[in-house]
């Protein structure tokens, strides 16, 4: 038993080091459900991604509708994509990692190692620098409006020149020339599949 024990403690602290040393990768797949796919920049076609794919600095990942996918940062953050989004990894540095949401909508939970300014995502015209345990989500919608609501944490969101802190339990509209700080809306099955 104690034999057992002592293997659980060193595959607990074991294998997140090796983690986040780098050795698995900056990032890789989690979940893939429907026919998610990725593009790495040596490769001509689009890809079938699966479970503990590897995905590096300049790779992308697709969800076509009724696909959903879930990817793990080096730190540990998750970040997990709904039906209809792509998501570009712009920059995998040694403590800093740029994503862009070209489309759709992004769920994030960053990490307690997620440091400040560790982690960047971009829509279209809005810059999201969310803290260490926070949970947000991203929504691009088709009028040009992006939505950044936050659940749990803050995150500062730069758009139309401006830059605002969002709180837990706030959402911000922005679309060209203004922005709107409100509440956050009813759950909706996004966010519904996201909590479970």
């Amino acid at each position: 038993m104690k034999r057992i024990i002592l293997l659980f403690l060193v595959a607990i602290l074991v294998i997140p080091a090796i983690a986040m040393a780098g050795i698995i990768g900056p990032a890789r797949v989690l979940l893939v459900d429907g026919d998610v796919m990725f593009h790495s920049p040596d490769a001509e076609d689009w890809l079938p991604a699966a479970v503990n794919t590897p995905l590096d600095e300049s790779d992308a990942l697709w969800t076509p509708a009724g696909s959903r996918t879930e990817i793990q940062l080096a730190d540990g953050t998750l970040v997990r994509l709904d039906g209809d989004s792509q998501l570009d990894l712009i920059a995998v540095e040694d403590g800093f990692t740029h994503l862009h949401l070209a489309s759709g909508r992004l769920y994030l939970r960053t990490s307690p190692n997620t440091g400040i300014n560790s982690l960047q995502i971009d829509a279209d015209d809005t810059t999201v620098l969310p803290d260490a345990r926070s949970q947000l989500r991203i929504d691009m919608l088709p009028n040009s409006q992006e939505d950044v609501s936050i659940f749990k944490g803050s995150a500062y969101v730069e758009g139309n020149g401006n830059r605002t802190m969002v709180r837990a339990g706030e959402h911000i509209a922005l679309e060209e020339g203004h922005s709107e700080l409100l509440q956050l809306n009813p759950p909706d099955d996004w966010e519904n599949w996201n909590s479970q």
